[in-house]
């Protein structure tokens, strides 16, 4: 067993813990539906870390050929662990009673948008390691780069969920060019 499995099997179950959690805030707001309101912008961004995330993890084993020295596994899964973070922060607190699902966005997203960003920017860096296969195209992670950032710039809701609908755009391009579909 390489460093490279032996870190990633620990690291798996702090990832698959952070989806449990906000998959525990879909679970409560399907539960008692009708007792939440405007809850779009939440599950939009919600379901989009989720599944940014789970293409961050499966696309490690791209880096199983470098030499892990220093901290450079860290940089390999540090993505990751920001996103891991970020999920953990954006889920719903069982003890709240709040009710508005827009208004917990707009109090967490500030937060959470900064550690994606950073998160997809070392994501970004981590590709041009020697020895690394399949890396993806930087067009993509940059044109995520700039919706998030943009997510900082307003509270207008609309502007969010244009800025959304913007990010899961991103991801399908993303996807098709990564699997020389487009």
């Amino acid at each position: 067993m390489s460093i490279f499995e032996f870190v990633l099997i620990p690291f798996g179950l702090v990832v698959a813990f952070a989806v449990a959690e906000l998959m525990s805030s879909w679970a409560r707001i399907l539960r008692t539906w009708e007792r939440y309101t405007r809850p779009w912008l939440y599950l939009s961004l919600s379901f989009w870390m989720v599944s940014n995330l789970m293409g961050h993890f499966s696309g490690l084993w791209s880096y199983r050929n470098i030499e892990f020295g220093g901290g450079t596994i860290m940089l390999v899964l540090l993505p990751a662990f920001l996103f891991s973070i970020a999920m953990t922060l954006f889920a719903l607190d069982p003890r709240s009673d709040e009710t508005d699902l827009e208004k917990v966005y707009f109090q967490t997203v500030g937060k959470v948008v900064v550690l994606l960003t950073v998160g997809i920017i070392v994501s970004s860096l981590s590709d041009f390691l020697p020895g690394v296969l399949e890396a993806p195209p930087l067009a993509g992670i940059t044109s995520q780069i700039v919706a998030l950032a943009a997510l900082l710039c307003t509270r207008n809701r609309r502007a969010h969920a244009l800025i959304h609908a913007m990010l899961w755009a991103g991801s399908v391009v993303y996807l098709l060019i990564a699997e020389n579909q487009l």
